[in-house]
C-alpha cells in the first residue's frame, strides 16, 4: 500500500512540474506567453513550453512567442523593474540584452543585497522564536528540547552578525535610492 502512495504522489507531483496543460497549449496565445515571459525577466521559455506541447501534439509559434518575448524584455528591461523585482528576490538583469547588463547590473545588486539580508535576518529570527517556543514545551522529550536549545543557540550567535549585515544593505539601499533619484 505504501508503494501505491509513493507511486501515486510522484505521478503527481510530476504533473504538477510541467510548464503548460494540454488545453494551454491547445489555445495558446503565443505572443502574450511570450510577452509575460519577457517582462517576467527569468529568461526565455520557449524551449520548455516547446517540449511541454510537443507531449500534447500542439506546435508554439516561434515567431510569435519571440516577438511577444522580445517585447515583454523591452518593458522588463529597465532600472525601475530590474530594482523593483530584486527587492522581491526575484528576476536578474542576466536575461537582458548584453549592452544594458552593465547599466543595470548596479539596480540589481544594491536591491538583491538589500533581499538577502533581510531575509537571513527574519530566517534567524523565525528560528529563535519557533525554537524559544518548542523548547519549553513541556510535553517533548529532553532530546528534542536539546535539539531546539541548540538551534536556538545557533541562531542567537548568529543574530548579531546578520543585524549589522541588514544595517550595512539597508544604509546602502538607501544610499542607492537617493544617488539613483528614486522616489519611494
Amino acid at each position: 500500500m505504501k508503494l501505491k502512495m509513493l507511486l501515486l504522489s510522484s505521478v503527481l507531483i510530476l504533473n504538477g512540474c510541467a510548464i503548460m496543460s494540454k488545453s494551454e497549449c491547445m489555445s495558446a496565445n503565443w505572443a502574450l506567453i511570450g510577452q509575460n515571459d519577457g517582462f517576467n525577466g527569468n529568461g526565455s521559455l520557449m524551449q520548455k513550453r516547446t517540449q511541454a506541447c510537443m507531449k500534447h501534439n500542439s506546435i508554439l509559434d516561434n515567431e510569435a512567442y519571440t516577438r511577444g518575448y522580445k517585447k515583454g524584455l523591452k518593458n522588463y528591461c529597465n532600472p525601475q523593474t530590474i530594482f523593483d523585482y530584486a527587492l522581491q528576490g526575484k528576476g536578474t538583469y542576466q536575461s537582458c540584452p548584453m549592452e544594458m547588463q552593465n547599466n543595470l547590473r548596479p539596480y540589481y545588486n544594491a536591491a538583491n543585497s538589500y533581499y538577502v539580508a533581510n531575509s537571513k535576518l527574519k530566517s534567524l529570527e523565525d528560528t529563535i522564536v519557533s525554537s524559544k517556543n518548542k523548547m519549553y514545551d513541556s510535553d517533548l522529550k529532553e532530546e528534542t528540547r536539546k535539539y531546539y536549545r541548540e538551534r536556538y543557540n545557533e541562531a542567537s550567535s548568529k543574530l548579531n552578525q546578520a543585524q549589522r549585515e541588514y544595517n550595512i544593505a539597508e544604509r546602502d539601499l538607501q544610499n542607492f535610492k537617493r544617488i539613483a533619484n528614486f522616489e519611494y
